[in-house]
């Protein structure tokens, strides 16, 4: 029951209130679903920190409107590592040129009665021994990637990559606190 202002609760059911009907920094919108109610749950039953529901909006939109691009950018960042069942990775980057000599004997082959236009489709008559030095340079670029679990279970990565999602969303809620009377 309120003591000083009403509860949000109460703010929620009034015809034409809407708590996020403005744009703030948040990329992901599932994300950003999940925040709002998230945000909701939170202080449900906590009484407004202001004494109108004009000011209280006010108060809470500045207030979002202040810290969410910190907390976006976090969350991009939570997000960048998208396989939460990988412990590790690990990529190296080779580069580098080798040169080779290469030694060839190659037979050409000659008829004495020419059949076709390319003398290697004829039956040989005669062959010629030639020896030919072949340099080559090639240039080498390859990547290895190395990736793992790190020792850990899966379960335990999932819950490690989950548990760092929530403890956005309380960081978030922590700061809103001054939006609402701190009485408990």
């Amino acid at each position: 029951m309120a003591e000083t202002t009403i509860e949000l609760r109460h703010v929620l059911n009034m015809d034409n209130f809407k708590l996020f009907d403005f744009e703030y920094p948040c990329d992901d919108v599932k994300w950003k679903e999940e925040l709002e109610q998230f945000i909701i749950d939170r202080f449900y039953f906590s009484e407004i920190g202001q004494e109108t529901i004009d000011r209280f909006k006010h108060i809470f939109r500045v207030k979002m409107l202040a810290i969410m691009p910190y907390y976006n950018e976090l969350y991009k960042t939570v997000m960048a590592n998208t396989d939460p069942l990988l412990g590790y990775r690990q990529v190296e980057n080779f580069t580098g040129n080798t040169k080779a000599n290469e030694d060839r004997n190659e037979k050409l082959t000659a008829t004495d009665y020419p059949q076709h236009d390319d003398p290697e489709e004829d039956i040989p008559t005669t062959a010629q021994n030639i020896n030919a030095v072949n340099e080559q340079n090639t240039s080498n670029n390859y990547e290895k990637i190395t990736e793992g679990f790190g020792g850990r279970s899966a379960s335990e990565l999932i819950k490690q990559y989950r548990e760092n999602l929530l403890k956005i969303n309380q960081m978030i809620a922590d700061e809103l606190k001054t939006c609402f009377m701190l009485v408990y």
